[in-house]
């Protein structure tokens, strides 16, 4: 209980106090609260840290100096045979938390300024997912695929058989915020 206490005073944003407690409650003895994205349910500092990752080799598939590691692809490392001077900080993975300065200064190093901030939105779009994932105490009914976040961007429960659609987020580069985002209930997703 102290940590939280300690931690209140120095975290100001409310909605990243609130995952931050949801994290420490594991550390007390309670459950780890779960959160959804298209691999399954993880613990939310997985969810974190997976989430982080995976918008970073989505967004920079072409330009990425960092690759997904681990079993539950919740680390960046250096991407495979890139042996230079430059990677040598990434002698070991990287967890992403964009609530961690130092990891989140470490990867925005591989990035320019813009899509930093890019990678930075995606991040803090999956923890608001979660958030509201585990907000919602009504459990998914049959019929209906569950609410996950995908990867750009965060689905409520649907019928199956149904196409859902809702604007592309602003951090993918090169689409149209205006133009719309399928996701089809087994669920595909296309742009």
């Amino acid at each position: 209980m102290t940590l939280i206490l300690e931690t209140c005073m120095i975290i100001s944003d409310v909605k990243m106090f609130k995952i931050l407690i949801l994290l420490v409650s594991g550390v007390a003895g309670q459950p780890l609260s779960t959160c959804t994205d298209r691999y399954g349910s993880v613990a939310l500092d997985v969810f974190n840290h997976r989430s982080c990752t995976l918008c970073y080799a989505y967004m920079f598939q072409q330009t990425q100096k960092l690759f997904p590691m681990g079993e539950n692809m919740d680390s960046l490392g250096p991407r495979p045979g890139m042996e230079t001077d430059s990677d040598s900080e990434f002698t070991s993975p990287i967890y992403p938390d964009i609530q961690n300065q130092t990891t989140t200064d470490m990867i925005c190093r591989t990035l320019t300024e813009d899509n930093c901030e890019r990678w930075k939105s995606c991040c803090h779009d999956a923890l608001e997912c979660c958030e509201r994932q585990m907000d919602t105490t009504s459990p998914v009914i049959d019929g209906y695929c569950p609410r996950q976040w995908d990867g750009w961007t965060c689905w409520e429960d649907t019928p199956s058989n149904t196409d859902v659609f809702q604007s592309c987020p602003g951090y993918i580069e090169g689409f149209d915020p205006e133009r719309k985002y399928q996701w089809c209930a087994n669920p595909c997703i296309s742009c």
